[in-house]
């Protein structure tokens, strides 16, 4: 009987722990969003963004929120005024809609945003600056 209840409470142990590392790994999955031109919610900023690169249309980076969950979506604002320089600077916040499942202290996420609402003009060879909120420095964007 004594064996029954402990191989019992042994397997229980290891399904609650397959669980949990399944659950981080979805946080950790990609996450594609599309970049959009509106106003945002500067309160809601990530606790570092690290990582950026830009391949065509594509802006890659690893976001990192306090207080995260793993449910929760990540929006890519862009201003719709554009500051006049050659090239052209657009601001760029990065907000967050809260989610409330399997939240922790910090979640990192690798975000994929597509980028093409950035432009400045939606043609092969436009060029624009991103300076993207929290990040020292801008990011050249051209589009194709």
């Amino acid at each position: 009987m004594k064996n029954s209840i402990l191989f019992a409470s042994v397997l229980f142990l290891f399904a609650c722990g397959t669980s949990k590392n399944k659950d981080m790994q979805d946080a950790n999955e990609p996450m594609m969003v599309t970049a959009t031109i509106g106003e945002g919610k500067m309160e809601d900023q990530p606790a570092s963004v690290d990582n950026i690169k830009i391949k065509g249309n594509v802006l890659t980076m690893d976001v990192t929120y306090e207080n995260a969950c793993s449910d929760e979506q990540i929006m890519v604002l862009g201003s719709a005024a554009i500051m006049k320089s050659m090239p052209p600077i657009r601001n760029v916040i990065i907000s967050r809609v809260k989610g409330s499942s399997n939240c922790a202290n910090f979640i990192t996420k690798k975000v994929t945003v597509d980028i093409k609402a950035l432009a400045e003009k939606q043609e092969s060879g436009s060029e624009i600056w991103l300076q993207i909120a929290g990040v020292r420095d801008k990011v050249k964007y051209v589009y194709e």
